[in-house]
């Protein structure tokens, strides 16, 4: 999800209360005091009353525990959850809606925290996709304009700014800059984005509409929908992620405590246009991989895997394989079975057992953030519908000297973006919440098992086609006996038609090689940017 370059109450009753307080006392000392005193009385009422209707109505909502703002202020609306669909194991990436111009336009877009400008699929992309159709359309917006050149944008011939955007695994968009009403959630702005007219060939998976750039403003000044939005509506200048096995939630304006462990641990920012961190050291079952690794890394959420430089993505592979394949090793039968290899793009057809695979470590600044073997190890979804399991590291050569910790990596932990504050700020994700664990993917059902079930099936038909033909024969040969005047049996002297169960066969191999970019919902399809990396199943 990053650029090729890298440039990338409702409030609380109490706030309520305080801002009628502050009121009150302002008339308090303009009029009578008989005046304020009602004032006062009339207006704590009335607080009350619309906060009983908004605890009421949040109670309906997915998410009921208390959603804090990430600084104390009075005035401003509060932050805003917005749920995620699909997830990894579907579609290789999250998706959230946008609405977009009046009337609005729904879309569903990619989160993405590596890059920093909403791009979106217009009806004037030229090398479209059929199913990138219907895309955003400026004529069906009365709100929409196209950004004329200021001097200080990319000027293209037709007189408005233009945008050209690259990203790591290839693919990109250009176009105009348009603005238009962005809505998000429960809030709502002016804002200016990316209306493609050209796209790389599959630069998205179809029923993915655009990239919703959440990073710093870039060194080519690309604005944010996010700050729109924010300053518009007074939010605090945060935003936090949970995400999970099928779905997730981002919160606009602060956190939702009901979401994580606490205390939330922060780390700095050292880039002053995007969501880098320091690197400062790697384990492997308490084996330090420091040295190998490089020294920082970006949280990218348009990513699905934790992507290291080729050089210490080799290190790890050759770590893992000569510590955890040897025969003696519980782990050789998950991480090498069959003398293969996860790290070699294979993948497991029945969900391993994680306790004997070793804890990966990460230092990022002075922080540590571990990842057990469920969280590295992740589910994938196949065009049959079953789940297969994949290595969750990668290696790229076209990243430079960068790690980009992406989806697997942040699953494990609910994640918050303060750019006022500059720093990324992680706490345990509780398991069951925004949606889910890895651990709730089926495991593919054993093949023996089903085989005997089908043997004892057809048995068992077998038992009963043999105990009607007993009890068919014996009522004929009671009607043809001298006792039975005229009887007719339409077996008499026939044989019973004989029944033909089809065999069943197992012809899988204990490890699946998937190409599983091409099992999704679209077969044919690659995954969405940012996924996968050249060279990369």
């Amino acid at each position: 999800g990053i650029n090729a370059e890298f440039n990338f109450c409702p409030l609380f009753f109490e706030c309520h209360k305080m801002s009628c307080v502050a009121v009150s006392v302002s008339r308090w000392r303009s009029r009578r005091w008989c005046i304020g005193l009602l004032c006062v009385l009339f207006l704590m009422d009335r607080t009350m009353a619309q906060s009983m209707e908004f605890s009421l109505a949040r109670r309906h909502s997915p998410v009921s525990a208390p959603i804090q703002d990430a600084g104390r202020r009075l005035l401003g609306g509060p932050p805003s959850i917005v749920q995620l669909t699909e997830g990894y194991a579907t579609y290789a990436t999250y998706l959230m809606q946008l609405d977009i111009g009046t009337p609005s336009q729904s879309f569903q877009v990619i989160p993405d925290t590596g890059s920093s400008l909403l791009v979106l699929y217009t009806s004037e992309t030229a090398n479209a996709d059929s199913c990138h159709v219907p895309s955003y359309t400026s004529s069906k917006s009365t709100t929409s304009t196209k950004v004329a050149c200021d001097g200080v944008c990319t000027c293209a011939l037709s007189g408005y700014c233009s945008f050209s955007v690259d990203y790591a695994d290839g693919t990109g968009f250009k176009g105009i800059r348009v603005k238009d009403t962005v809505k998000i959630g429960d809030y709502s702005s002016l804002a200016e984005f990316g209306g493609a007219t050209q796209a790389s060939a599959d630069a998205l998976t179809c029923g993915i509409d655009g990239i919703m750039g959440l990073a710093y403003l870039s060194a080519i000044n690309d604005p944010t929908v996010f700050n729109a939005i924010r300053t518009a509506n007074g939010l605090d200048n945060t935003f936090s992620m949970c995400l999970g096995f099928n779905g997730g939630s981002l919160v606009l304006g602060g956190v939702n405590s009901s979401y994580y462990v606490p205390p939330l641990q922060p780390v700095p920012i050292i880039s002053t246009y995007d969501f880098r961190v320091a690197f400062n050291g790697l384990s492997v079952g308490g084996q330090d991989l420091t040295s190998f690794m490089p020294s920082a890394a970006i949280v990218d959420s348009g990513t699905t895997l934790i992507v290291l430089p080729a050089a210490s993505y080799a290190r790890l592979r050759s770590f893992f394989i000569n510590n955890y394949c040897s025969s003696s090793s519980p782990a050789k039968d998950i991480l090498c079975p069959s003398g293969a290899s996860l790290f070699d793009n294979y993948c497991l057809r029945q969900k391993p057992d994680f306790s004997v695979l070793p804890t990966v470590t990460f230092t990022l600044g002075t922080v540590s953030l571990s990842l057990n073997g469920s969280d590295y190890l992740f589910p994938r979804q196949t065009s049959g519908g079953d789940y297969v399991w994949c290595m969750g590291f990668s290696g790229s050569s076209s990243i430079g000297s960068l790690a980009i910790l992406g989806d697997i990596f942040m699953q494990a932990y609910y994640v918050s973006f303060n750019t006022t504050a500059k720093q990324i700020s992680f706490a345990p994700r509780i398991a069951d919440r925004c949606g889910g664990s890895t651990l709730d993917a089926p495991s593919t059902s054993d093949p023996f098992p089903v085989i005997y079930i089908v043997l004892i099936a057809v048995g068992a038909l077998v038992v009963l086609a043999a105990l009607s033909f007993i009890a068919r024969a014996w009522v004929n040969r009671a009607r043809n006996s001298p006792t039975n005047h005229g009887g007719f049996s339409p077996y008499a002297n026939q044989a019973m038609p004989a029944t033909n169960y089809p065999g069943y066969g197992y012809g899988g191999q204990p490890m699946y090689h998937p190409s599983y970019p091409q099992q999704g919902p679209y077969p044919g399809q690659q995954p969405p940017y940012g996924q996968q990396y050249p060279g990369q199943q």
